[in-house]
């Protein structure tokens, strides 16, 4: 089922977006015809102002440390940051279409929105190469996350949760391959580590399990696989997809003894909801829960080559027959409504420019919303945000689903 809804969005930003993007627009340009030449040099003017966005042209930039409630959009080819990115904001901040060889958040409060970032660590480089530490809440969708490759020193996992909300959807989260050029040839690292005091929504993404090192050496051992998500005790995991959004175990590198690949997709000790993936080899010192009905979830993808297109189209994936509505807005929020929906919300719903009801087809079938997102450089870095309520059993309250986001380029 497939439903054009572009007049909505297009008629909602040009109304509201000159009023929500009153905030000042910045362009870092490496090539010099911007405001800033890097992006630190932005991030240390005093004519940049919490609230301001800053867009970012495409070239190569230096690392830099984000401290305030800004909003920095790559273009559509993604610019590449050199150096290590650090995050430790007071209020929330938008990170979208940059690639990083490292990404860590410290400390954040506020919501902070990661939108299709490539995150690729390098042999040497930092580790961890992403880490999520001490942080309020947390929303990452979409891009690339690839631990660092072992060097001698250990392979990093794609992504580390520490005592933080996160909630991530789409995208691909691998963990670093194990070095090889050794006797004993390294082990590889999981693909998502989620620690003591987190509690993590995954929703439609695929991860992967770090493969063991091949040890070059005559007589070697090589290195083990690792799991695509480990649950650490005291952590806890709500997993919702399909069996295209598979969690696979990374394989055993080779050797005169080869390595051993992952017995499990899932290991650890933590709490585990697992909804609607196809088999998956689980740990069983885990505690799994087994929702019912499944959960819903909503997919956000562009139409064409290279992202993001001037098109792009909103999937909903659920149960057959599960009634949704589905609202878009341009104002973010972040709250809970106890005993009316199970999950937060994170869009204002009473400045909704989308109100939509939607009855799912099935959890490999989704009903498509196509939005049409207008070129306009007054609009860069307002983003629309999209969420789905969906009607469960009577006197249950109503499901949140993952938040999905365009952020405007």
């Amino acid at each position: 089922m497939h439903v054009r809804y572009a007049g909505r969005i297009v008629l909602a930003l040009l109304i509201a977006g000159p009023v929500l993007s009153a905030q000042m627009t910045w362009s870092v340009d490496a090539g010099g015809g911007g405001d800033f030449l890097e992006i630190a040099d932005a991030l240390a003017s005093p004519l940049v102002a919490d609230g301001d966005t800053l867009h970012v042209s495409t070239g190569t930039y230096a690392g830099f440390t984000l401290d305030r409630d800004l909003t920095i959009v790559g273009d559509d080819v993604k610019p590449q940051v050199t150096g290590p990115v650090t995050v430790q904001t007071p209020a929330g901040a938008t990170l979208s279409r940059l690639r990083v060889p490292s990404l860590h958040l410290l400390g954040c409060q506020g919501v902070v929105l990661l939108h299709r970032m490539r995150v690729a660590g390098v042999a040497g480089g930092a580790s961890p190469t992403f880490l999520i530490e001490n942080c309020q809440t947390v929303l990452s969708g979409g891009g690339l996350h690839q631990g660092k490759p072992g060097d001698g020193t250990g392979a990093s996992p794609g992504l580390i949760i520490r005592a933080s909300d996160v909630w991530a959807w789409q995208g691909n989260t691998i963990g670093g391959a194990g070095f090889g050029a050794a006797l004993l040839a390294e082990d590889g690292a999981p693909g998502i580590v989620v620690e003591s005091g987190s509690t993590v929504r995954l929703s439609h993404l695929d991860a992967s399990g770090g493969a063991g090192g091949t040890s070059t050496f005559a007589g070697g051992t090589g290195g083990d696989g690792a799991p695509a998500l480990r649950i650490e005790p005291g952590a806890t995991c709500i997993v919702a997809g399909h069996d295209d959004s598979p969690l696979l175990p990374g394989a055993g590198g080779g050797g005169a003894f080869p390595g051993q690949p992952a017995p499990f997709a899932i290991d650890g000790g933590g709490d585990l909801t697992l909804s609607g993936l196809g088999p998956t080899p689980l740990d069983p010192a885990l505690t799994v829960t087994v929702p019912d009905p499944l959960i819903s979830f909503l997919r956000m993808l562009p139409l064409a080559d290279p992202e993001p297109a001037p098109d792009e189209k909103l999937q909903v994936y659920g149960p057959p027959g599960q009634f949704l509505w589905l609202l878009g807005s341009l104002v973010p929020a972040h709250f809970t409504l106890p005993g009316l929906v199970d999950g937060p919300l994170y869009l204002d719903p009473t400045t909704a420019f989308l109100f939509i009801p939607v009855t799912a087809l099935t959890l490999e079938n989704p009903v498509t919303l196509e939005f049409e997102v207008p070129e306009n450089p007054s609009l860069t870095g307002v983003v629309a945000h999209f969420q789905a309520f969906a009607d469960r059993e009577a006197n249950a309250p109503w499901q949140a689903t993952n938040p999905v986001h365009i952020v405007v380029n």
